[in-house]
């Protein structure tokens, strides 16, 4: 992420992604699976979660992303998280991924990140990357 996007993330929108990359994590780590999942701070600056389990994860995800667009006059910023991979190149094999699109109201549009991992036996052999950018996303909020 360029340093002119990161003038635009509030600290209030970095700590909520940030706690919901960590439960997200926490969750693969224990039940090596996560839903579509949201984190909404309301124009109040009062923070909720929901996680959608629709038939499939595409479906779920679409679910998240519906609710978002619906309820945007009430939300302040977001974060969506959901399993996937991703592919460090076109050659490269695919990568089990946390990924993460967060947005706030005012940006001029929502940025993604991931965080690579690979599942071990047991939670303990659980092992993450450092977040990276992504890119940018639509956001929801506009």
């Amino acid at each position: 992420m360029s340093e002119q996007a990161a003038a635009y993330i509030s600290p209030e929108l970095d700590n909520l992604t940030c706690e919901l990359i960590g439960v997200c994590l926490d969750a693969l780590a224990e039940d090596g699976q996560t839903p579509p999942t949201i984190a909404c701070l309301s124009t109040e600056g009062e923070a909720s979660w929901r996680t959608f389990s629709e038939d499939g994860p595409d479906a779920a995800l679409a679910a998240a992303r519906r609710t978002i667009r619906r309820e945007r006059s009430d939300i302040r910023a977001y974060a969506i998280a959901y399993d996937g991979f991703i592919r460090q190149d076109a050659r490269s094999q695919p990568v089990d991924a946390l990924l993460v699109e967060f947005a706030e109201r005012g940006m001029p549009t929502a940025y993604s990140a991931y965080v690579a991992y690979r599942k071990g036996d047991t939670p303990d052999q659980f092992t993450v990357s450092d977040p990276l950018a992504a890119g940018e996303e639509p956001n929801l909020l506009v």
